[in-house]
This record gives C-alpha cells, structure tokens and sequence, in this order.
C-alpha cells in the first residue's frame, strides 16, 4: 500500500504557519507501507512505527538554500516485495555552493569584496569539470 500526496508537513517547514503547513507527521493515515510526499525539494527518509515517510526531493537545484548544496539529487526505488528504497544520486549534477558571508558595519565597497573573495575561494575549490554555475562579479 502506496500512499502519495503533495502537501507541506509542518516538521519540515523552517516556520510555523497554519494557512501552509496543515498537517504534521502524526496526521498521516495509517496502513501504508510507504507514504511518498513530493512537495519538498530536499531528500530525506523517515521511519516510524513500520511505516517509511519519502521526500524523493527535486532531481535539479530549485532553491537557493545550504540544504541544497549538502544532499545530493537523485531518484528512489522501491522494492514493494521487499519493502526496501534504494537511492541512485544522478550522475553529473552541477555543483551548488552555499556560504554565508557575515559583516558588521561595512561599506558597500567591503561588503563587495568580501563577497568577491567567497566567490573565488569557492570557485578555487572545484576544478573545473565540476561543471558548477559560476559568474564573476564585476
């Protein structure tokens, strides 16, 4: 038994608002060996009681959050005789880097180049077969 839905689930939302996120976890039905949820765009996999909760997440970078850049894309498959996931990252994803420059009383100019020196640092840390998006700041 399958269950999918697209829905915000309240434990995974960085904020609490009713009007978005309607149900939490323990509001999921019972009786399902596997509930897959699509509305997250992260990946990640719960289980409790006998029952797996599934984010298959995006295959491609939709937001631009440290999440993002931490776990990789891919797809799952399900073995319903088994009851087992498998997890096959897609080959060749471009790269996502997230960083966070933080400042305290600085100029327009400092703030600048302090964002230029993240960038190069970031960008000197992949080769260049990473195939990441990149594009200079002037």
């Amino acid at each position: 038994n399958i269950l999918l839905l697209h829905q915000s689930i309240k434990e995974f939302l960085p904020f609490e608002d009713e009007m978005i996120a309607t149900i939490g976890i323990s509001d999921l039905p019972k009786g399902f060996d596997l509930i897959v949820d699509g509305h997250m765009h992260w990946n990640n996999l719960i289980e409790e009681n006998a029952v797996k909760l599934l984010l298959p997440g995006s295959t491609i970078i939709t937001q631009q959050k440290k999440l993002e850049a931490e776990k990789p894309k891919g797809i799952f498959i399900f073995d319903s005789e088994s009851s087992s996931l498998k997890f096959f990252a897609l080959p060749e994803q471009r790269k996502f880097c997230f960083d966070v420059v933080k400042l305290e009383n600085a100029s327009a100019e400092q703030a600048a180049s302090s964002a230029r020196e993240k960038i190069a640092e970031i960008l000197q840390s992949h080769s260049s077969s990473d195939k990441a998006i990149s594009r200079s700041i002037q």
